[in-house]
């Protein structure tokens, strides 16, 4: 019966969880129209934890994906990104499971990403496993794109 009652509570979290990604996504592309955004040329975004370069502390960013950049601001509202990554200069994208990939409390973690460029390597965790395998998905997309063409 305690099997019976953990299933349904995973699927209850991951059910809410779907909820708030698309309510999230449609929040989202309001707050793009409104600021003068263009929304079309956005195929990807939403919130992960970046670790930063120099001091290696972990900040929630927030990320949006053209073409051929991943950009990174504070919030949904700023206009002018704190930085971003070249996807020409991307050398791979992975799942931080695989690559023994540690959280803020340098706990393992599912929810890692890890993003390697020529420049440097680049640490995420992203809100939830259905967000992460997206980034992944998508990523991967645009570097073979990019690589390609």
């Amino acid at each position: 019966m305690l099997n019976i009652k953990a299933a349904l509570g995973k699927v209850k979290n991951a059910v809410s969880g779907l909820l708030m990604t698309f309510f999230r996504v449609g929040v989202s592309l309001r707050r793009r129209k409104q600021v003068g955004m263009d929304a079309a040329a956005v195929t990807q975004f939403g919130w992960m934890l970046k670790k930063g370069e120099g001091r290696h502390n972990w900040k929630r960013r927030f990320f949006q994906l053209d073409d051929r950049t991943l950009s990174y601001s504070r919030g949904e509202r700023d206009n002018e990104p704190v930085g971003f990554i070249d996807l020409l200069d991307c050398t791979k994208i992975a799942s931080g499971k695989s690559m023994g990939f540690t959280d803020y409390d340098g706990h393992p973690t599912t929810l890692g990403i890890v993003l390697i460029t020529t420049v440097r390597t680049y640490y995420f965790v992203a809100e939830n496993e259905l967000e992460k395998y997206q980034w992944i998905q998508v990523l991967g997309e645009h570097i073979i794109t990019t690589a390609e063409g």
